[in-house]
């Protein structure tokens, strides 16, 4: 009878352990995902990447971590992950997402730069994830206005706040000296990091561009559009830089343009004081100009856009376009001028 009992007693108890871990794996939810990068670059041996579910429910609070995962040597992208977490935690009316990184030597190499929503509001339980070089040369449009700045990238359309740490201040002395009226988007090139800063209001933490690097500023140039690159021919180039360095027009001054007409195989445009004629000859991405001639106005403003622009064009022998960017290139590659298309004025 004793030994029945202990059975008796045996059975109760595993079966209470089994009810227990039935309850707690029903309790248990996972996120599962990818997360890559486009750039071909190879991982370090020491590379860590983490990837983290998080509360974002609140916009005037930080994210509060649910759950989270870490590989360790993981080898080459796309790295595949699986978070568990508890579903109590989660709320019919709460916002959650998921964002990953790849950190070496506690350094940030990678970062996913936008939010991934995931559990609620329509979304699942699943991620593809597209991460962000940390530290990259950059284009993107910079403002600066009430003692803060913005850096919009060309490359991928987000907006971040900058950081005025590390190399800011030589970005805002140029661009304090170029713009024309305060608030004025201005186009510049950098070397920058993403990490994450506190607020500016105080909420919490926020992904911020951390400046490395100033390159150079590009005044009356833009992203441009996300439109089909325009064709070489019967487009309007508005000439932005010359010889590696940006135009700037006085105020009032017709901006230098270019357009490859087709019917005759001429070029005709302005230096921003004369008009500018000549003949153009394709092969592919070859083009060779000739018989250029520009009258003869007198336009102090513009004697030194005239003169370099004259020069430039006499050098050129390959053209490419990049977007909304047409740039002429001479017989060693380098880039001689670069226009962006615009609405004809």
């Amino acid at each position: 009878m004793k030994a029945l009992y202990k059975m008796a007693a045996v059975f109760v108890v595993l079966s209470l352990t089994a009810i227990l871990a039935l309850a707690g794996a029903m309790q248990r939810g996972t996120v599962t995902g990818t997360a890559t990068y486009r750039e071909r670059i190879a991982l370090p041996p020491n590379a860590v990447f983490e990837a983290a579910l998080e509360d974002v429910s609140r916009a005037d609070a930080p994210s509060v971590e649910i759950g989270r995962a870490r590989l360790e040597k993981p080898g080459q992208p796309p790295f595949r992950f699986s978070i568990p977490y508890d579903r109590a935690s989660i709320k019919a009316d709460g916002m959650y997402a998921v964002r990953a990184r790849v950190l070496a030597d506690g350094k940030l190499m990678f970062t996913s730069t936008q939010s991934y929503p995931v559990l609620s509001r329509g979304s699942g339980n699943t991620v593809a994830i597209t991460m962000q070089r940390a530290s990259n040369a950059m284009e993107g449009m910079f403002r600066y206005m009430a003692d803060a700045a913005t850096f919009t990238d060309c490359a991928s359309g987000q907006r971040w706040p900058v950081a005025m740490e590390a190399e800011y201040k030589p970005l805002e002395s140029a661009y304090v000296q170029t713009r024309k009226q305060p608030g004025e988007e201005l186009k510049v090139d950098l070397q920058g990091q993403l990490a994450m800063r506190p607020k500016a209001d105080g909420g919490g933490e926020t992904l911020t561009l951390i400046v490395e690097r100033y390159r150079g500023i590009w005044p009356g140039e833009t992203c441009g559009t996300q439109r089909p690159s325009p064709p070489l021919q019967e487009t309007y180039w508005k000439l932005t830089r010359l010889q590696g360095k940006p135009v700037l027009l006085a105020d009032g001054q017709k901006e230098p343009s270019l357009v490859f007409r087709v019917g005759d195989n001429r070029i005709v445009g302005s230096t921003g004081c004369n008009n500018m004629t000549g003949t153009y000859r394709l092969s592919g991405n070859s083009v060779d100009l000739s018989s250029i001639a520009v009258t003869k106005m007198a336009c102090p403003q513009a004697i030194d856009i005239d003169a370099a622009l004259f020069q430039a064009l006499g050098a050129v022998s390959k053209w490419r376009i990049t977007g909304q960017h047409l740039e002429l290139l001479d017989s060693g590659n380098m880039v001689v001028a670069r226009f962006e298309t615009r609405i004809q004025k």
